[in-house]
């Protein structure tokens, strides 16, 4: 359980919520795709800024297993940005190719001291990137969105399906992110003005918005 004004921004704080840090698996192409891939406890409890949460529902390898997939199978992990929850397990895919966005790995790198808890060097360490700037397509109907704000060069990923265009968001959200009551940017952010801008802009092009700690996603096994 964590404090809900960490995504909300400066609102709900006191708030405790669960609020889940998700990996994808997208199928439907020559091989799955994985968007993310979290964290082990352990690694979240060393490295994290936050003094609570963290509890892991299973390793990723195992979750993957139960799908069928091994980590071998896995060739391409798209990133939506470089924090410690969401991109420590990318090391468990030697074969994959880590695909990020150009200014986020910059940044990563040789982050604002101000930032500098949240992004280690020693993480990238002999990860397989490939660098992409701005709007890519990864496969045809599959497209990394550049998405900055909450960090320097997030990226969404959107993939067209029969049920229409579904959005992973490129940067740590709920559900009320992109509430009707108006959208509320995250907490933590490079830029609030890009962070407003990227939540607008998902909002225009998606049909379903799936946030990176959306709790409603919690008993879904596939979407849609």
């Amino acid at each position: 359980m964590i404090d809900k004004g960490i995504f909300t921004y400066l609102r709900n704080h006191g708030e405790k919520i669960l609020a889940p840090t998700w990996a994808w698996v997208i199928e439907g192409g020559k091989e799955p795709i994985l968007v993310d891939g979290g964290c082990s406890y352990e690694e979240f409890r060393k490295y994290s800024i936050l003094t609570t949460g963290g509890e892991e529902a299973a390793p990723i390898e195992d979750s993957l297993r139960k799908m069928g997939i091994s980590v071998s199978d896995i060739k391409t992990v798209i990133m939506t940005h470089l924090h410690s929850d969401h991109c420590l397990n990318a090391k468990k895919f030697p074969n994959a190719r880590i695909i990020v966005q150009k200014d986020e790995l910059e940044f990563a790198r040789h982050p604002h001291p101000l930032f500098s808890a949240i992004y280690k060097g020693e993480w990238y360490e002999g990860l397989n990137f490939q660098i992409i700037q701005g709007d890519t397509e990864i496969i045809p109907g599959v497209e990394a969105i550049f998405s900055p704000g909450h960090s320097a060069g997030g990226q969404s990923v959107s993939v067209r399906t029969d049920r229409g265009n579904i959005v992973i968001s490129g940067f740590c959200a709920l559900d009320e992110n992109f509430g009707e009551k108006g959208d509320i940017i995250p907490a933590p952010h490079v830029d609030p003005l890009k962070a407003y801008d990227s939540i607008v802009r998902l909002r225009k092009i998606a049909d379903m918005i799936l946030p990176l700690h959306s709790q409603r996603l919690v008993n879904m096994k596939s979407i849609p």
